[in-house]
């Protein structure tokens, strides 16, 4: 695959692609920015990002889903507070609205003050980890006993503090629509954000927004890419130190972790990496792309190379001689070849003449008998002839291939094969 300058025709691309590659240039796929633009939408890298899977919802929903579950709470009716907790987890990826952090923790703190109460203690320290994850600054709220699983929120946020940050990037850092990470919004100045591991609420767009839960991986990076806002310069990222991983992981993202694939700025500027798994590195076009230059040079023999002149001040019409011998010994061995050939069939014929089967035919060797002895006569001669002119040839073909000679200062240089 290449991903191409608009201003290259897909044709160019692949043709220039294709030596380098060893692959026809009709199987070689093309891309540009603009292709991707026209796509539109969201997509991330290395890790999918999670949509929602119902209907959109508004934030005044969740805030009148959170002060019913609290006064089941505080009446314990706990199947009631149970049933709407459920749910309203689920509403929170498909809000239309950005969702302030202490709003969204504060659903899963009560979901971990539930299930401590029920003895659900896996559950409660699970639910406080992801509201700590969405408000690192979170503390516990003394409207509710410790007994309610004070230890385990505790022990939640302990294991947080230990773990390593991933980050999240939002490419282009310069995007039209608005994008939220955890209710806090990016800017160009803060694209790129530092977050505990887990799950994470991502909402982009503007006025509404679509919500995403999005992982985050200690030591690693998501990056999550806004089509329509890629610019056509993108293509040159490939290049730039501080840009080329972005490119990477947007390619990742399109074609696949690990494709081979070429990035082609200009005619003459061509990178190639794996995407998302290895660096860009320059990579030479196997053919002239600029009509202006002439092609380039071939290289020296290495079989000349080799050869160590002697200057012998031979002149032309004596270096021809090889040629002449080659081509003349080739001519008497054919014209000799097809005399002998000739004068043996004559002879074998008039032999035949002469004996019908077993019975010997007198008048027919009479008849025959001159012209038996001249073709007799002839094929030795024909022969010899033969055997010189092969000689001669082959006198020829060595003084040839081992024979050169090139201009040299006022005479002649002739090279002889070490």
């Amino acid at each position: 695959m290449v991903l191409h300058d608009a201003s290259i025709k897909p044709q160019t691309a692949q043709r220039i692609v294709a030596p380098l590659g060893d692959t026809p240039a009709a199987t070689i796929s093309t891309l540009t920015i603009s292709d991707l633009r026209a796509e539109g939408g969201i997509t991330s890298w290395p890790l999918d990002l999670e949509a929602c899977g119902g209907e959109p919802s508004e934030i005044y929903a969740l805030r009148e889903a959170l002060q019913r579950i609290e006064g089941h709470l505080n009446y314990s009716r706990v199947q009631a507070a149970d049933h709407m907790l459920s749910a309203t987890r689920d509403l929170l990826v498909c809000l239309k609205q950005p969702v302030p952090p202490t709003t969204a923790a504060k659903v899963f703190f009560l979901s971990g003050i539930l299930d401590a109460e029920e003895g659900r203690m896996n559950k409660a320290k699970a639910h406080f980890a992801q509201a700590l994850t969405l408000y690192p600054a979170l503390s516990w709220d003394e409207n509710y006993s410790p007994k309610s699983g004070l230890s385990l929120f505790e022990k939640a946020s302990e294991a947080q503090a230990a773990q390593a940050p991933g980050t999240l990037h939002a490419i282009p850092d310069t995007a039209a629509y608005a994008v939220w990470v955890d209710g806090v919004a990016l800017s160009p100045d803060l694209a790129s954000r530092e977050l505990v591991p887990g799950r994470h609420l991502v909402q982009i767009g503007s006025p509404n927004v679509t919500s995403y839960w999005a992982e985050i991986r200690p030591y690693d990076s998501l990056y999550i890419f806004i089509r329509e806002d890629v610019p056509d310069a993108a293509v040159n990222w490939a290049t730039n130190p501080d840009l080329a991983d972005d490119l990477s992981a947007l390619l990742a993202s399109e074609v696949g972790q690990g494709t081979p694939l070429y990035v082609m700025a200009s005619k003459n500027n061509v990178v190639f990496a794996n995407a998302g798994d290895t660096p860009f590195q320059p990579v030479q076009p196997a053919v002239n792309t600029d009509p202006s230059r002439p092609p380039a040079a071939a290289p020296p023999s290495r079989k000349t190379s080799r050869r160590n002149p002697h200057d012998y001040t031979k002149t032309a019409n004596a270096l021809s001689g090889a040629q002449i011998l080659t081509r003349t010994g080739s001519a008497i061995t054919l014209g000799a070849g097809a005399w002998a050939l000739q004068a043996k069939l004559k002879g074998n014929r008039l032999y035949l003449e002469c004996w019908d089967g077993s019975q010997h035919n007198e008048r027919a060797c009479a008849d025959n008998e001159s012209a038996y002895e001249t073709a007799k006569t002839q094929l030795p001669i024909a022969t010899g002839i033969t055997i010189g002119g092969a000689a001669l040839a082959g006198l020829g073909l060595t003084l040839g291939k081992n024979v050169s000679v090139s201009p040299f200062g006022a005479g002649l240089q002739l090279t002889v094969s070490q």
